[in-house]
């Protein structure tokens, strides 16, 4: 036992070149997979050392000269153990509350300048759900957008990303952790995301002091595809959701992990999607989304990539949607490298809920980085005030 703890500790050689040897790994998508799975390899210590133990059974019975036909079931036994263990295991490389160190201890509340209530939500399966709502002063407050900030696979409801919309846009803001994260109760997947954010939109329809008729969701990345799922349930959420904005979001678990991991894992193109405990099916919600749609993204994203925005807007086929690439945007930094960011929000929250503001008469970027196939009034109007 403590031969295999050695092994399998931060201490070996191994785990060593693992996580710090990188030089010759120079895709950003390997130096975050040399990550993650030193992260993981470090989770599994503890029972790393029973899943070894199928493999001795087999050494032995080689060993002893019993029959092929032992050895055979007992590779089979193995084969389907592990397959069990990695099936479960999708939840810790998917879900990173932890990350970065103390995510799940030191959640930053918002600036003391801006007026907001710490809250603590009671979903309908019993986790309590820790965020903050920031609200507009009074005199906006009622009359102002709502926003519901669905942050990604990893860190908390004090991300900063929130505060330049809550400044340029004028919005409310209530920015919540799931279960598992931050302060939140509970352990992360995929049909709790989806009844956290159920719980979300339910508690803002009991706030007394906000226009229940302008509530947007807003999902990042993972959070992108908890708010495609509410949005497409147009049963509960009709007249409860305004519209949806989604970033660097993807079109589902599947493809973003052929996309990560390909070249490493090239079986991953032929496994079923029964395969993946996790699968968050936007491409296939999203054509059932009939509110207003923004899709923004990063022309650099380099974990989901620029194309599964598109196709995620191309598939949507909704009258009421745009598309806006931010020049020189990553995964996590989109929102902050470009005024177009939060430009475009802004111009598209204007033609939701205020459209006879519009400016019309603009025409389309000269840039052929700046502009999109699509000329229609939703899209050019929200692209003239983004990259004017």
């Amino acid at each position: 036992m403590k031969l295999f703890n050695f092994l399998l500790s931060r201490s070996h050689s191994g785990y060593t070149r693992l996580t710090k040897s990188t030089s010759c790994l120079q895709s950003p998508k390997m130096k975050w997979f040399c990550n993650l799975l030193g992260h993981y390899f470090c989770q599994t210590t503890t029972i790393a050392p029973f899943l070894l133990l199928p493999l001795i059974l087999i050494y032995i019975t080689v060993d002893s000269g019993e029959t092929k036909v032992v050895s055979i079931i007992l590779l089979t036994f193995i084969v389907i153990f592990f397959l069990g263990l990695l099936y479960q295991a999708q939840d810790m490389l998917l879900y990173h509350p932890g990350m970065p160190d103390n995510a799940r201890i030191y959640v930053s509340s918002p600036p003391a300048i801006y007026p907001y209530d710490e809250v603590l939500i009671r979903t309908a399966d019993g986790e309590d759900l820790h965020g903050f709502f920031l609200k507009q002063s009074e005199d906006l407050i009622k009359e102002a957008p709502t926003i519901i900030y669905f942050h990604g696979n990893a860190g908390n409801a004090g991300l900063p990303s929130a505060l330049p919309l809550y400044q340029t846009c004028e919005v409310n803001i209530l920015m919540l952790d799931y279960r598992g994260f931050g302060r939140s109760s509970g352990t992360p997947s995929e049909s709790g995301l989806y009844i956290d954010g159920e719980a979300a939109v339910q508690y803002l329809h009991t706030r007394q002091d906000i226009n229940k008729n302008k509530i947007v969701l807003f999902g990042h990345s993972l959070g992108g595809a908890v708010a495609v799922h509410l949005a497409s349930c147009s049963q509960w959420s009709k007249g409860r959701i305004a519209a949806v904005i989604v970033e660097n979001t993807f079109t589902n678990i599947p493809d973003t992990a052929i996309n990560l991991f390909q070249t490493i894992f090239p079986f991953l193109r032929f496994l079923p999607h029964f395969c993946f405990k996790n699968k968050f099916e936007s491409l296939s919600k999203v054509r059932d989304v009939h509110v207003p749609m923004l899709f923004i993204f990063g022309d650099k994203d380099e974990i989901v990539g620029a194309n599964m925005s598109r196709m995620l807007y191309e598939t949507a086929h909704n009258p009421r949607s745009a598309i806006v690439q931010i020049q020189g945007g990553t995964h996590n930094d989109t929102w902050c490298v470009s005024s177009a960011y939060q430009t475009a929000v802004y111009a598209f929250l204007t033609k939701v809920f205020h459209p006879e503001s519009m400016k019309a008469g603009h025409t389309m970027p000269e840039s052929s980085e700046e502009r999109t196939s699509m000329s229609w009034d939703w899209q050019q109007q929200i692209n003239n005030s983004a990259f004017a």
